[in-house]
Parts: structure tokens; C-alpha cells; sequence
């Protein structure tokens, strides 16, 4: 005997906004999983340094050896701070618990140049995604004093703040997927319209192997289960 949602307290039209709120997020995950899978297939095809003059204004990527302008050891970097705050609550019998929360979130993006083999691309530097990342966390116990004991008094007394950050580092190669355009006397990569910007210190062929993990995830894989799942409760709750 099956029972109805509408006797469990979500009526028919509860149900169906459910629904179509769930079938928009699919959608725009849908539309990101393109866009993955168009980036994979670009960064199957690295495009060396001398056909570059034929893709003018076209989506490519482009491999090499990152040279920074300053003395900088990072070529993108997300710093998010985050403070610790207690929920207290009359049901935890007097006791509190409390969570990570993000106060500001700031990236900085360095503009280099890919040295290639028969010349040099400049990158203007406006990642949309960024493989290869390494990621430090730093605390602050605020008021607590160093050491074990100054851990142990935080959890009473100041504040709690920790500071993450996610950077890539200069490394031996990066590749690029953007958009390549004319800079002057020579080119540049710059974010495409299309599949954004991507800096990735992997291989070019692994870097295509997991967008397109994350395109066919997103296409194929999370409608089908959204169809699957949304059959069942029709099928069990309202049949």
C-alpha cells in the first residue's frame, strides 16, 4: 500500500515545484558539462607555437613554460578567510557547537607569458578554472596565546579565524585553454567567451581527461538520474 505525499503534508503542486526547481539545476549543470567538454576537446588538440597566426580569434591551448613579469611564486591564488562562530543552543543542555564561516574571499590573478618553443604567448590572466592547485590552511587563535594551551583557551576565549589558500605555483609547464588574439606585435590568451580560461599544471591530455569526466557527468549522467529518481516518487506517491 502506497502512500500519498499530500497525506504526509507536500501536496501535488509542492511536489511539482520541487521538480522544476531541481530540472533548472540540472540544466545549468548541463550547461557547465558543455562547456567542459568543449575545453576537453580543445586541450586534446595543443596548437604549437607556429600555427597559432592561422587560429587568431578561435579557442586554443597553448603549453609551455610560464615566465612571471615580477617576483611573484604563484600564477593565480584564492585566499578565503574564514571565522569561527559558536550556535549556542538551549537544546545542546548548555553546551554550544559552532561552524566555519566564509568572511571574504579575494583571487589574484598574476598575468605571465608561456614560453614555447619558437616564441612567447602573453596570458591575461583571468582564469575561470584552475587545475593543479596546492591549498595551506594558517589559524589564527585570537586571544588564546600559542602553543597547545593557547588552542585549548580559544575554545573559550577570542576569536577563531583560519586562512586558506588555494594557488598554482610556478612550475616547469602550463597549459592554457582560452581564447588566442593578436597583442600588439605578438599574441596573447584571453578568456573565451566559449570555454572561459583554464590553467592547469597537468598534462594536457590528463587535463582532457577530467573535463570530460565532468561534461558527460553533467550532460548524460545527472538528468538521467534526476528522470530516474523524479519516476519513482511519481510512480510510488501519486499512482
Amino acid at each position: 500500500m502506497t502512500v500519498s505525499l499530500a497525506a504526509s503534508g507536500l501536496p501535488l503542486w509542492g511536489f511539482g515545484l520541487i521538480a522544476l526547481l531541481s530540472a533548472l539545476g540540472v540544466i545549468a549543470a548541463a550547461y557547465h558539462g558543455l562547456q567542459s567538454l568543449k575545453q576537453a576537446a580543445v586541450l586534446r588538440d595543443v596548437v604549437p607555437y607556429g600555427q597559432l597566426e592561422g587560429r587568431i580569434g578561435q579557442s586554443v591551448a597553448v603549453s609551455g613554460r610560464p615566465r612571471l613579469g615580477g617576483h611573484g611564486h604563484y600564477l593565480w591564488q584564492k585566499t578565503t578567510t574564514q571565522e569561527y562562530r559558536r550556535n549556542y543552543s538551549s537544546s545542546n543542555r548548555g553546551g554550544s557547537r559552532g561552524s566555519w564561516h566564509t568572511v571574504s574571499t579575494n583571487v589574484d590573478a598574476n598575468d605571465f607569458a608561456l614560453q614555447c618553443r619558437g616564441g612567447e604567448v602573453s596570458v591575461r590572466n583571468s582564469a575561470t578554472e584552475v587545475h593543479g592547485t596546492r591549498s595551506t590552511t594558517d589559524y589564527d587563535h585570537g586571544g588564546g596565546g600559542g602553543g597547545l594551551l593557547g588552542g585549548l583557551l580559544s575554545a573559550f576565549v577570542g576569536r577563531r579565524t583560519r586562512t586558506i589558500r588555494e594557488s598554482l605555483p610556478v612550475s616547469p609547464q602550463v597549459t592554457v585553454c582560452g581564447r588566442i588574439v593578436r597583442d600588439g606585435s605578438g599574441l596573447a590568451l584571453v578568456n573565451d567567451p566559449q570555454v572561459g580560461m583554464l590553467l592547469t599544471s597537468a598534462s594536457p591530455g590528463t587535463a582532457a581527461m577530467w573535463e570530460s569526466v565532468k561534461g558527460w557527468g553533467s550532460v548524460v549522467v545527472l538528468p538521467l538520474l534526476w528522470v530516474i529518481l523524479i519516476g519513482y516518487f511519481v510512480r510510488q506517491y501519486y499512482m
